[in-house]
């Protein structure tokens, strides 16, 4: 497992990032990347099986869903994900 820090950036407040986020502290489960959206502002950047352990500089490990998402919208046109992604 190799931990990044991707910064992602869009144009508007708006638009959305493109990327499906599943799991968190309620689910009991760690929170991934579920999908990526072609032609985003994540497309190429983030993966389907991404473990999200940051959120701007937030340790996210110990959120819930709806926190991890509240931090996610809050962030305006730029956002800082630290992930764990598998290596091969």
């Amino acid at each position: 497992m190799a931990t990044m820090n991707i910064q992602l950036n869009k144009q508007n407040v708006g638009e959305p990032w493109g990327f499906r986020l599943q799991g968190g502290q309620d689910f009991r489960q760690q929170l991934m990347i579920k999908k990526v959206q072609a032609n985003s502002p994540c497309a190429g950047r983030l993966s389907p099986g991404d473990a999200v352990v940051g959120i701007n500089n937030y340790n996210a490990r110990e959120l819930t869903h709806a926190q991890a998402q509240n931090l996610i919208r809050q962030s305006g046109n730029n956002l800082q994900l630290t992930v764990l992604r598998e290596t091969i």
